[in-house]
């Protein structure tokens, strides 16, 4: 689970808000008695949509990580991934190094495109739900598209993430590296 309120919001917030939103929508839109319910009991509902938002991005999330696993597998040879984190984790710096905010960024920028990543296309295949239900002339015709659009969608965000993945890789290894030169030099 991230660990900053900021990680928090980027990483299972928003992915759960952009995956959520078109289908809360849809069943708005097309559940009968929906908005009644809504009207009547504003705090519950809005409580259920929170935790929707919460459980698909921590889902997301899940994935996220069995993703950034099987990278650092297949990433061992020419990073030393295991090795690096633990020296990385097992690293004393008073105050933190530079590298270690940096090693902190990249790593809510992957977890956000790997969420993304499976959030994008969910929302897309939503509105694509919500087009299919409108009387809109054009909506036969915009299903392939948006299931294209999806397939980039997912496609960008986890090629994205994939290169943000070796660059963490890389950045602990070097910082691992020179730390361990630091420390041979004192």
């Amino acid at each position: 689970m991230p660990l900053t309120l900021t990680r928090s919001i980027l990483v299972v917030l928003v992915p759960g808000i952009v995956a959520v939103a078109p289908w809360m929508l849809l069943a708005t839109i097309h559940l009968d008695g929906m908005q009644q319910v809504y009207q009547d009991y504003q705090l519950p509902s809005n409580a259920i949509l929170f935790a929707t938002v919460v459980i698909f991005g921590s889902v997301f999330e899940g994935i996220g990580t069995n993703i950034e696993v099987r990278w650092d597998k297949e990433r061992e040879q020419e990073f030393e991934v295991k090795e690096n984190w633990y020296k990385y984790l097992s690293q004393k710096s008073t105050p933190d190094r530079v590298g270690h905010r940096y090693i902190s960024r990249l790593v809510t920028t992957m977890y956000f495109e790997l969420c993304m990543a499976i959030a994008a296309p969910a929302m897309l295949i939503g509105l694509t739900a919500l087009l299919f239900t409108s009387n809109w002339h054009l909506r036969y015709w915009i299903g392939p598209v948006v299931t294209a659009l999806a397939c980039a969608a997912h496609r960008f965000f986890k090629s994205h993430a994939r290169d943000s993945h070796k660059v963490l890789c890389l950045a602990r290894q070097q910082l691992a590296r020179r730390i361990d030169q630091e420390t041979t030099d004192d």
